[in-house]
């Protein structure tokens, strides 16, 4: 069974991956630096030479291949990865699916500063980034909602993961017992 945590952009996927996985001793899986270093570029390399649609080819390669070696992961996914092909289908079936539900407010607050290395967030002319972002958010919370739980995201970093962790004790008890998670 593998984790795979989605959500935009600025949801904490990433930073809740690794806190749940020193909370369950389960390896964690970045899928962009996974990516990266098998590529021997940055995701912001591969969409300048190769556009958003040979990226998403790249991205769902890279998934199939984490999905297929079946290891027990906790897999932190690109805020797209879901939207794209039947990757959303394939992680639903390879384990448990998370969406990392964050309001449009906390999204901009952690991504603002970074805006500018984003590749996705390149604005036209007379649009804001917070009226692009929502527009977005919006389109891919269709997906995001197909998650097989939700889980609300507000300004502690780590309480995600450590609901994640509470949850995994209650679903699989044999597996994640509550004094594992302590």
């Amino acid at each position: 069974m593998q984790i795979f945590l989605i959500g935009f952009m600025g949801s904490g996927k990433t930073h809740n991956a690794e806190k749940l996985s020193e909370l369950i001793g389960w390896p964690f899986l970045d899928l962009d630096r996974y990516i990266e270093k098998k590529g021997g570029q940055s995701i912001a390399k591969l969409f300048e030479f190769g556009g958003e649609a040979q990226f998403r080819k790249i991205e769902q390669q890279a998934l199939l291949e984490i999905i297929e070696n079946k290891h027990e992961h906790i897999i932190a996914t690109g805020g797209g990865t879901p939207i794209f092909f039947d990757n959303l289908e394939k992680m639903k079936s390879a384990g448990l699916v998370i969406y990392l539900d964050t309001s449009l407010d906390l999204i901009m607050n952690r991504i603002e500063h970074t805006a500018e290395s984003r590749p996705l967030l390149k604005i036209g002319p007379g649009e804001t980034l917070k009226n692009y972002v929502e527009n977005l958010l919006n389109k891919r919370k269709e997906y995001y909602h197909k998650a097989n739980i939700a889980i609300e995201v507000n300004q502690e970093l780590d309480k995600p993961a450590e609901t994640i962790a509470e949850y995994l004790s209650l679903i699989m008890p044999d597996k994640f017992s509550n004094a594992d998670l302590e």
